[in-house]
């Protein structure tokens, strides 16, 4: 507030800011990850993600559904790859390795 000398209040500075463009795209991207959803549980495509160096390992939901576990499975590389058979965990931890390593894709 503006105040004159004995502290009545006699104005104030308002600032105002159009968001709607901010709003627009904010509805615009979450249409985008409905429809990304969407795609992903009818085409039964997940999506999974390690965070390095950390280690951390996100599955999506599909993910999730594919390989049968609960929402609060905690996946790690090691655990995820005991989803696949013996010969196939072998090749996959060869590349995920050399992913890390050498980062070949």
């Amino acid at each position: 507030p503006i105040r004159d000398s004995a502290g009545a209040i006699k104005g104030a500075v308002v600032s105002f800011r159009d968001i709607s463009h901010r709003r627009e795209s904010e509805q615009h991207l979450e249409n985008l990850r409905r429809l990304a959803r969407m795609a992903s549980r009818l085409g039964r495509i997940g999506a999974w993600e390690v965070s390095l160096p950390e280690g951390r390992t996100f599955w999506s939901d599909e993910v999730r559904a594919l390989h049968e576990v609960a929402s609060d499975f905690v996946p790690t590389v090691d655990n995820g790859l005991t989803f696949y058979t013996l010969e196939t965990r072998e090749h996959l931890r060869t590349h995920f390795l050399r992913c890390v390593t050498e980062g070949v894709p």
